[in-house]
């Protein structure tokens, strides 16, 4: 019998199942295909987990090979290395945009066109025509109703103007003199900082924003006309307009004009006032040409300092040089830095950091020390000549070296020594 038959051959199926040297592989009854039951499942989610962060991403199996994996070398992939972990982030899901003003249901039709109309009326006259809303037709052969004449438009622009006002030359928190515009309350400019703002907070900012730029450049032309006219003693520039100058480089956006003083032993010559009537912050101090700096709103100075020629001072970030400071010949102080990794850096395209920089009052940097972001130099503090400064200085300590290291301290028991 045919029936019969089936039978016997699925006895002699399982017979040789029985029989096979590997007793986890079986055949299948129906296809007679050999199955291995204990064969591994290929499981795709396991290569996000391991290798490197390319291999993860393309969901690819990693030799995780060092520096560079091979498999992104053979498939001409850059390999990103195995610095972290992935960060899979989920699209945002886009929400339909919520209209300002609902219209009523009779407006959503055919009429909504002439609403334009009745806002110019609206808008003109102050007042508006009544109309009855009972009388809406629902017979579609009827003429529809016109709009009513009292709907509010649906966008108003308010324009809210914004206030100018000078900014204190003295005041120690400002970050520019020129003109400073506060943006008005609420509004989306008043949400995002400036990169300006984020170099001032030393947070990662671009120095190619053209606001910066343009900062840098009128500081650069300012260091120009110091160096090359008022340094010249060919020129017989007056002491009165080299400090006039060098309030261009330092306190830029102001028209300085010098005030004698009356003659007072351990006074300054001259004070400086703007054409807003500040006085500058800026008291008997003495610089040296060649100077060179950033920006040069940022650099805060205390009386009776003196920066010697070939200085230089890149005030990224605010750098105070307190009261009775000398710097010698070639000192470099070096507010700004650059992120470590070379991915970020990204050469003149990439982000800069800038930290703060203050040297405490009586101090004295030998010649050639060079001074990196984020330093204290403490009180009355020597820095011996050529020393890299990579960390704070302790107060009335000597300190020299690359990087510097305290040498000795210069009082001991109220006794120089």
């Amino acid at each position: 019998m045919i029936g019969d038959d089936d039978d016997d051959e699925r006895d002699s199926l399982r017979g040789m199942d029985s029989q096979s040297p590997h007793p986890h592989v079986h055949r299948d009854p129906v296809t007679g295909v050999q199955v291995d039951q204990k064969r591994r499942k290929r499981v795709f989610s396991n290569r996000t987990k391991t290798g490197c962060i390319t291999c993860r991403r393309r969901k690819k199996k990693c030799d995780e090979g060092k520096p560079e994996c091979s498999n992104c070398k053979r498939g001409g992939f850059v390999c990103e290395g195995y610095s972290g972990k992935v960060s899979w982030q989920k699209p945002p899901n886009k929400a339909a945009p919520t209209p300002l003003v609902t219209a009523p249901p009779f407006i959503q039709a055919k009429e909504e066109p002439n609403i334009n109309h009745s806002v110019g009326t609206i808008m003109a006259t102050g007042s508006a025509t009544p109309s009855s809303h009972s009388h809406v037709t629902l017979d579609n052969s009827a003429t529809p109703t016109p709009a009513p004449q009292n709907i509010l438009p649906y966008r108003t622009e308010v324009s809210t103007p914004t206030s100018t006002a000078p900014v204190d030359p003295s005041a120690p928190s400002g970050v520019g003199f020129s003109h400073v515009t506060n943006p008005a309350a609420g509004s989306a400019s008043s949400n995002r900082r400036s990169e300006k703002e984020k170099m001032m907070s030393s947070q990662l900012y671009m120095a190619c924003d053209p606001e910066l730029t343009a900062d840098r450049e009128i500081c650069k032309a300012a260091c120009f006309r110091f160096n090359n006219i008022a340094a010249n003693p060919m020129n017989a520039i007056s002491p009165a307009e080299k400090g006039r100058m060098l309030h261009d480089i330092l306190r830029p956006g102001q028209n300085w004009t010098a005030v004698p003083s009356p003659t007072v032993a351990g006074q300054p010559m001259f004070t400086y006032t703007s054409d807003n009537g500040y006085n500058s912050d800026l008291q008997d101090i003495q610089v040296d040409a060649p100077f060179h700096c950033s920006y040069g709103y940022n650099i805060r100075m205390g009386k009776s300092v003196l920066i010697e020629f070939g200085c230089t001072i890149l005030d990224s970030c605010v750098v105070t040089i307190k009261a009775r400071t000398i710097l010698s010949p070639g000192c470099k102080i070096y507010s700004a830095t650059h992120p470590i990794d070379p991915r970020k850096r990204n050469g003149s395209r990439g982000p800069e950091c800038a930290k703060p920089v203050t040297i405490e009052e009586d101090c004295w940097l030998g010649g050639g020390v060079t001074v990196l972001g984020g330093i204290t130099i403490g009180k009355g503090s020597v820095v011996g000549a050529g020393s890299v400064v990579t960390r704070d200085v302790p107060p009335f300590t000597v300190v020299a070296g690359n990087p510097a290291r305290v040498i000795r301290g210069i009082y001991h028991n109220g006794v120089d020594h």
